[in-house]
């Protein structure tokens, strides 16, 4: 009997918020988009967008996650993790989980960095480089870089405003996100190992397609 994720429940959700908040927000950049990359491109991010989202939050009657502390440092180990790869595949890998945290951190749950140093701008600084690093490994590897790496690169502020929007409207109520962030730039404060991103990359890109 097959089973049904909680991805399968969000997915279409969050899909039809960043197709709303892109008629709604998002009239520039898709023209940008259009313009450079064709109308396919526009829904390769917005697909990307949408599957974030769908990972990253997770309804509360399904999470079984508590609360976690958030560690600053968290970003800086995972690019390190990325540098000390020999393997393209992975170093691809852990950039772009970079950049998907980063980009949720600053534009989904930016309060979640209120006891910090560090501020919402500041993670999207750090989803520009990751994505640029995607874009480098992907052209060193294959000669070409897919245009959602590039896009999400070249236009990350743009791509966060849209975000931030979109989360404004349809992810939270009263100022409160909707569901429990499933994983943003956090590890649980104790008693749980640091979270794994190679292992995970290697297992995954291990598996046979």
């Amino acid at each position: 009997m097959p089973t049904t994720s909680a991805q399968d429940y969000t997915l279409p959700y969050f899909r039809q918020s960043v197709d709303q908040g892109f008629q709604k927000y998002g009239s520039s950049i898709t023209r940008n988009i259009i313009i450079s990359h064709g109308q396919e491109a526009v829904e390769a991010v917005k697909a990307y967008l949408s599957e974030m989202l769908a990972s990253f939050v997770t309804p509360k009657k399904i999470s079984k996650h508590k609360g976690s502390a958030i560690r600053d440092e968290y970003v800086f180990e995972l690019v390190q993790q990325a540098r000390e790869s020999n393997f393209p595949s992975v170093r691809i890998f852990v950039y772009d989980h970079i950049g998907r945290l980063s980009l949720f951190t600053a534009a989904v749950v930016p309060e979640s960095l209120n006891r910090t140093p560090l501020k919402p701008e500041d993670y999207i600084g750090f989803a520009n480089a990751a994505y640029w690093n995607v874009v480098s490994e992907q052209r060193k590897s294959t000669g070409d870089a897919a245009s959602v790496y590039f896009i999400l690169a070249d236009k990350t502020s743009d791509v966060a405003e849209v975000l931030l929007n979109i989360a404004e409207d349809n992810i939270r109520m009263h100022g409160r996100i909707l569901g429990r962030p499933f994983l943003t730039l956090e590890q649980i404060a104790s008693g749980k190992k640091p979270y794994d991103i190679i292992g995970e990359a290697e297992a995954i890109l291990s598996k046979p397609n």
